[in-house]
């Protein structure tokens, strides 16, 4: 996924423009380069073992009872997803865990603050000592190469599909093999977990809200900034199944290459639907107009932008990133999207939450950009200001995902149910 520019424009945006200029960054580290490259090695104690499948399933959902016994303006839940490599191989998921650990108390010694003393840098010239160090570790194969590709949607479809001996390739055509050790990381960081989670918990909720209207004609959905599509593909095959309902999936987003490869990803997951792909910049005002022409639909029965409203500013949050580029507030961009959506139908949108773990790894030594990771009361404002929490006819369900199997919880999912105006009862003369 690449963020979009407001203006419509033929060409790509140039997305990274606004941080060529480092910002201004701190680093005491104390280590020798030898000794900080020893330090962020990562060394396995026993081969990788394989899980008997690459998806995982939910285990459990329950509702949540908030703080003190305060009443909530919307529903709470948990969905408990259980994921397959940890539960295959939870030793190496300790040993990773344990590792990543080490590498965040080098930083926290050095006074490295990843939300402040940062570069987000695009060339390997720029890069900060500990992303260095980290990817000329050994025996870290195929690592530098992923890096390059942060933070477009290609570097996360290896995170929902870590396979030990792939060949990746970046765009500028440099070319490795990934090595157990690079997979490691694919499998077992926190981030990596949680994105293959809400991929799992998107599918549970399109499943379940489409059973719930019942029918059988074939359904919409629409996938905003979808890059890659290759979680959304797996949530909708999983509700064909579920359901026996047939999808038409839209796939819309402004990375060409990225949508290049939704279609394998459709072939490879086995997903039976149709499958249209919109190159289109999901920011402009005429996108409602782009995809009726294009698709003939004008709204849909399920929209979600899984990964995007934290690619978003809004005023008051937390970590306030991407201010000033130009972008819309989330909560303006949640109404749109939710425009989109015909009577009862959904909205689906995830949020990094701000309590999250390892976040110091990702955002000091991966390196990937800064997001609006978000507190539930932030999350919820996005709703508030677009109009949808305390409207009475809007639903407004927030679901916390939480892995069953490693105990994390990185992102939260807010469903916005709109009105289905054709059960009403009609009006009384």
């Amino acid at each position: 996924m690449l963020i979009e520019r407001t203006h419509p424009t033929n060409r790509e945006p140039d997305m990274h423009q606004s941080r060529r200029t480092p910002a201004t960054t701190r680093f005491h580290s104390t280590s020798s380069p030898s000794r900080l490259t020893d330090c962020f090695e990562l060394k396995l104690t026993s081969p990788l073992i394989d899980p008997d499948c690459s998806w995982g399933h939910v285990a459990a959902v329950a509702k949540v009872s908030p703080n003190h016994g305060s009443n909530l303006p919307y529903a709470l839940a948990e969905i408990r997803v259980a994921d397959p490599y940890v539960d295959a191989d939870p030793a190496t998921h300790r040993t990773v865990n344990a590792y990543i650990a080490g590498i965040e108390d080098r930083l926290r010694l050095d006074g490295f603050d990843p939300t402040v003393d940062r570069v987000e840098a695009m060339d390997s010239s720029e890069w900060n000592p500990y992303t260095k160090a980290w990817l000329r570790s050994k025996p870290v194969e195929g690592l530098a190469v992923w890096r390059t590709m942060v933070p477009s949607a290609e570097a996360l479809l290896y995170l929902t599909n870590p396979q030990v001996g792939t060949v990746i390739s970046n765009r500028r055509g440099d070319t490795a093999t990934i090595s157990p050790e690079t997979v490691a990381h694919f499998r077992f960081g926190d981030d990596a977990i949680g994105i293959r989670d809400r991929g799992v918990a998107m599918g549970y909720l399109l499943a379940d809200h489409f059973a719930q209207q019942g029918g059988s004609a074939p359904l919409d959905v629409l996938s905003l900034a979808s890059g890659t599509a290759d979680p959304v593909i797996g949530a909708a095959q999983r509700a064909v199944e579920l359901t026996g309902r047939a999808i038409r999936l839209t796939v819309a987003d402004i990375d060409g290459r990225a949508l290049s490869m939704v279609r394998n990803n459709a072939v490879r997951q086995g997903f039976g639907g149709a499958v249209r792909t919109i190159r289109t910049n999901i920011l402009d005002p005429a996108l409602p107009d782009v995809l009726e022409r294009d698709t003939g639909v004008a709204h849909f029965d399920l929209v979600e932008n899984m990964g995007f409203e934290e690619y978003l500013p809004e005023d008051g949050d937390e970590l306030g990133a991407f201010r000033g580029r130009g972008l819309p507030q989330a909560s303006a961009f949640t109404r749109r999207a939710f425009d989109l959506v015909k009577p009862g139908g959904a909205l689906l949108s995830g949020n990094m939450v701000l309590d999250r773990t390892q976040s110091d790894f990702v955002f000091g030594v991966v390196d990937w950009p800064l997001i609006n990771a978000r507190s539930e009361a932030s999350i919820m404002r996005v709703y508030e200001r677009a109009g949808l929490l305390g409207d009475p006819t809007v639903k407004i369900e927030m679901f916390r995902v939480r892995n069953a199997s490693a105990g994390t919880h990185l992102y939260n999912i807010v469903k916005a149910t709109k009105p289905d105006t054709s059960t009403r009862p009609a009006r009384v003369p």
